[in-house]
């Protein structure tokens, strides 16, 4: 109870990137919000601007502790990506669908042969409940809980990483071993 109600200012040693923390009294008992001065989130160099900005609003859900609010963002993500990639009908099942018949056809990108589209209809469908009103039941909104973002953090980190990371990854290598080869050629 020391430190309850309090305002901190934090700074990372590393990047000094400032964060605010606020500990305050919340109906569930003390609790932590930190906010970042930059934009966060999963997002990678090569992540679009579009698809950062819904993980970058999922983090701060997250950290505001408004999981309700993560999951959907997480869903917004999600389809932005599929859109992004080229996936443009309505509705964000359809691009799915859309992904799927690519797959089939092996007209999918090339990331595409490596994902469990199984993964997408259940970030689909957990963002679908995060935000219906389930018949006025908000005892189910408790299974949107920290261990449910945690692991949507590891499924997006992994799903940005594939989408928009390997391809560039192996672009670099393949140039860094060219250049090698050629200044020995020399």
């Amino acid at each position: 109870d020391h430190y309850l109600d309090s305002l901190l200012r934090l700074q990372c040693v590393e990047c000094d990137t400032l964060f605010t923390a606020v500990i305050y009294s919340s109906p569930d008992g003390p609790a932590l919000a930190v906010m970042s001065s930059v934009r966060g989130g999963i997002a990678t160099a090569n992540t679009p601007q579009s698809v950062a900005y819904y993980l970058d609003q999922a983090q701060r859900s997250k950290a505001m502790n408004a999981n309700s609010a993560s999951v959907a963002m997480y869903r917004g993500a999600l389809e932005q990506i599929l859109y992004e990639q080229g996936f443009t009908k309505k509705g964000l099942s359809n691009k799915i669908e859309q992904l799927e018949q690519a797959i089939t056809k092996d007209s999918a990108p090339k990331w595409a042969k490596e994902l469990d589209t199984r993964y997408l209809d259940i970030i689909r469908d957990l963002g679908n409940h995060s935000i219906h009103p389930n018949d006025g039941n908000v005892e189910q909104q408790k299974e949107l809980d920290d261990t449910l973002l945690e692991k949507l953090d590891i499924t997006f980190t992994a799903l940005v990483y594939l989408v928009y990371e390997v391809q560039s990854k192996k672009d670099s290598h393949l140039s860094d071993l060219k250049a090698k080869l050629h200044n020995i050629k020399k």
